[in-house]
C-alpha cells in the first residue's frame, strides 16, 4: 500500500513540473476528441480522411482566428483611443497627422 502510495505521489509531483510541457498535448488530444466525428461524417461522403482532416483543420483555425481577432481588436482599439486622450501634447503641436485618428 506504501509503495502505490510513492508512486502515486511521485506522479503528481512530475505532471506538476512537466505541466507548463504537457498543456499543450492535453489541449491538442480534446480539439482531436471532439473533432474526429466532423471527420468520420465527411469519410461516410466519400471524402479521403486526409482531405477531410484538412478541411476540419482550417475550418477550426478559421473559426479560432475569428475569434481572437473579433476580441482583440476592440480591445485594441480602446486602448489607442486612450494612448491619444491621455498624451494631447504631440496631437496639438503636429494637429494634420492626428486629424485621421
Amino acid at each position: 500500500m506504501l509503495f502505490w502510495l510513492g508512486v502515486f505521489v511521485v506522479l503528481v509531483l512530475a505532471f506538476a513540473l512537466l505541466q507548463g510541457v504537457l498543456m499543450p498535448f492535453a489541449a491538442a488530444f480534446v480539439i482531436a476528441y471532439f473533432l474526429d466525428p466532423l471527420v468520420d461524417r465527411l469519410q461516410m461522403w466519400r471524402i479521403s480522411r486526409g482531405l477531410a482532416s484538412l478541411m476540419i483543420l482550417l475550418g477550426f483555425l478559421l473559426g479560432v482566428g475569428l475569434i481572437v481577432f473579433l476580441l482583440l481588436v476592440p480591445l485594441v482599439q480602446g486602448q489607442i483611443v486612450r494612448l491619444v486622450a491621455r498624451f494631447p501634447g504631440p496631437r496639438r503641436r503636429c494637429p494634420g497627422i492626428s486629424s485621421g485618428i
